[in-house]
């Protein structure tokens, strides 16, 4: 983190901001939704990991489908 002047630079405050925007819309919605804001909290921090891990699978999929046609062997199907 480059530091001027004392304050942060402003590099780290757009790099916050775009690490929590997503976050904000999943909160607001799951509080509207429960009322709870523990819950939301948690479902807001818990969605980009599940995101993250639903990612990996999927570029797994198409990989290995991509692999399996250059090879000549028949494609998988979703």
């Amino acid at each position: 983190m480059e530091v001027s002047g004392g304050t942060a630079s402003p590099v780290v405050g757009e790099k916050l901001q775009s690490g929590l925007a997503p976050l904000r819309p999943t909160f607001a919605v799951t509080y509207l939704l429960i009322g709870d804001w523990l819950v939301s909290g948690a479902v807001a921090l818990i969605e980009p990991c599940m995101n993250t891990v639903a990612f990996y699978f999927h570029e797994l999929f198409w990989a290995t489908r991509k692999e399996r046609q250059e090879a000549g062997l028949a494609p998988l199907t979703a």
